[in-house]
């Protein structure tokens, strides 16, 4: 069984209904169906109902198909249609059935490099606000459209979109949070965010003394949250000591002694030491971010979140890559109920189970309680913060090696999150 593209295949039918479509032979200069496939086999597949002419009736449907029997197709997975990108139940007449390469299949395989819609390596597409997209490194034929059952924000605004995010973590929503400079714009089809002083003297009002810096972050708290999907940020990391960014999943209730679950996509130190040698762990000697962890929190009750059971994370999955603020990186996440595995530009990461040094692609539910991890539905969060000590070495930042100002962003060209479709 194989997953088919093939030049110039087109028939005809006039199959009715909403299930199989029977074909009904070759078009004058186009192959069959069976000349290229073989049942089991699979492919995106267009089917346009036509009038006596041949001009389109308005009826129409593209699809992930499988060659189920001779001559015929069975819908495995309506990508888009003219019925609100559900099954079409054609009526009688003629119809044009094509094999083709769909814009699902060039999302897939495009590598754009414009801002706004996923960088060198993207599988994204160059991701308008309605285009559909789909994640890195996945079969699409997994996931329900972005556009109605998951969520996406291509920053191609001029300002942050208050109905996806809020622009602090639950308990900075108040005063002094917003009283702060604004340290993030949206523009040029990114959101930046990156390390500023806040102006005055001493530590930020409500925060720990960071030399002056203060922290931001944006979370869909209230707005988006999902169970299982696939979780995906396009980005480049800041510079400097003391920074950490991140990208990651949660759920929180009013109080800390409650049930928390955490997936941490992507958690970055520029500047951070390995606290039992002297050398750089997190970042080369010009402070610039080379590696990034992975981390999963298993919830439990605990009088603080410090006492959560990691799964995975630290060490176990600590990922050596490149100079992460030169260039954009897609990092995301698949969860579903067998598990939860990291990718990078599209490619599975292994990782180390806490509770046991197994080391596999994904780190199965088995290894955490999978009865209440799955049970809550978690929502997004990006963040720049400052000061988390990575070891024994204090990576406050300062304004000698820490760079301010929009040109030492955090930019994220954009975050999405799709549904499966058999979590």
């Amino acid at each position: 069984m194989a997953n088919i593209i093939a030049d110039r295949v087109r028939e005809t039918t006039t199959s009715t209904g909403t299930t199989t479509i029977t074909l009904a032979g070759a078009m004058i200069g186009f192959r069959s169906f069976a000349s290229v496939m073989t049942v089991g086999d699979t492919c995106y597949c267009c089917v346009v109902a036509v009038d006596s002419l041949g001009s389109p009736t308005g009826a129409w449907e593209i699809g992930f198909y499988t060659y189920s029997a001779a001559n015929t197709l069975t819908r495995t997975t309506v990508l888009s249609s003219s019925n609100q990108n559900q099954p079409v139940n054609f009526i009688a007449g003629l119809k044009h059935v094509f094999l083709d390469l769909t814009a699902h299949q060039v999302n897939a395989f495009a590598q754009p490099t414009a801002p706004g819609g996923g960088g060198t390596g993207s599988t994204g597409g160059t991701g308008g606000s309605t285009d559909e997209v789909w994640p890195q490194g996945q079969d699409p034929a997994d996931y329900f459209s972005i556009n109605t059952d998951g969520f996406r924000d291509e920053f191609d605004g001029v300002a942050l979109d208050t109905n996806k995010w809020h622009d602090s973590i639950w308990y900075r929503r108040g005063s002094p949070q917003s009283t702060l400079p604004k340290n993030y714009a949206v523009q040029n089809g990114s959101l930046y965010v990156w390390p500023q002083l806040w102006g005055g003297s001493g530590a930020a009002p409500g925060y720990p003394n960071y030399n002056g810096f203060y922290e931001r972050d944006f979370a869909t708290d209230g707005k988006f949250a999902m169970q299982y999907g696939f979780f995906e940020m396009e980005c480049k990391l800041p510079r400097g000591r003391g920074l950490f960014p991140a990208f990651w999943l949660f759920n929180h209730a009013a109080s800390e002694n409650v049930i928390h679950t955490e997936i941490d996509v992507m958690e970055a130190y520029p500047g951070g030491y390995d606290g039992n040698v002297n050398a750089f762990l997190y970042a080369d000697v010009n402070l610039r971010p080379t590696d990034y962890v992975f981390t999963v929190w298993n919830n439990q009750v605990t009088n603080d979140r410090a006492g959560h059971q990691r799964m995975a994370g630290g060490s176990n999955s600590y990922f050596p890559t490149k100079d992460l603020s030169a260039t954009y990186n897609v990092y995301g996440c698949r969860w579903d109920s067998s598990g939860i595995t990291p990718y990078f530009n599209g490619q599975p990461l292994y990782v180390k189970a806490d509770i046991d040094n197994s080391v596999a692609i994904k780190l199965p539910s088995t290894k955490y309680t999978q009865a209440n991890f799955a049970s809550r539905p978690m929502y997004l969060l990006i963040d720049l913060w400052m000061g988390r000590a990575v070891g024994n070495e204090s990576p406050n930042p300062n304004v000698s090696e820490t760079p301010q100002g929009q040109t030492n962003s955090f930019e994220i060209r954009y975050v999405r999150a799709w549904k499966l479709r058999n979590p």
